[in-house]
């Protein structure tokens, strides 16, 4: 939707089908849908499946993007972890991900196998 892709009042793909493309669980799929239908971005009409809502949106404030973008993030640290990365120096070198602590965003670094 964000990259115009998906056009206004286009289908999105059904939950199992996104779900398999992506090899994620069904129900990961099913929260973000439900995420989007309540942020306005998509509209759910029973059998007829979900669309692309025919408006955007508006906006959301600065501290709700802030605090959706920690919810966002936060599964990706977890699962980070448990790959056995661990946050790093800011040498550039890993993959980044940001965290808002007290109104601010900050980017970590994530290496595999270094304790920063």
């Amino acid at each position: 939707m964000a990259t115009g892709l998906l056009q206004p009042g286009e289908r999105v793909p059904t939950v199992r089908h996104l779900a398999d493309s992506l090899e994620i669980a069904p129900g990961t799929v099913a929260r973000a849908y439900r995420e989007l239908e309540r942020r306005g971005a998509v509209v759910t009409d029973g059998a007829r499946g979900t669309t692309v809502a025919r408006r955007p949106a508006p906006p959301a404030p600065e501290a709700a993007r802030k605090l959706s973008l920690v919810a966002l993030l936060r599964p990706v640290a977890v699962e980070a972890f448990h790959q056995g990365f661990t946050a790093a120096g800011g040498d550039g070198a890993g993959h980044s991900w940001g965290e808002v602590r007290g109104g601010r965003v900050t980017v970590a670094t994530f290496q595999k196998g270094q304790v920063g």
